[in-house]
Order: C-alpha cells, then structure tokens, then sequence
C-alpha cells in the first residue's frame, strides 16, 4: 500500500507541475 502511495503521490506531483508549465 504504501509503494502505491508512494507511486499516486509522484504522479500527482509531476502532473501539477506539468500545468504549471503550461499555464506559464
């Protein structure tokens, strides 16, 4: 459980950032 935690907190984080990049 908690690798997958782990693995959807990643995912998350890289697809914030990713609009954040865009928006700018």
């Amino acid at each position: 459980v908690i690798h997958r935690r782990k693995f959807e907190n990643c995912t998350s984080t890289m697809v914030f950032e990713n609009d954040e990049k865009e928006e700018r």
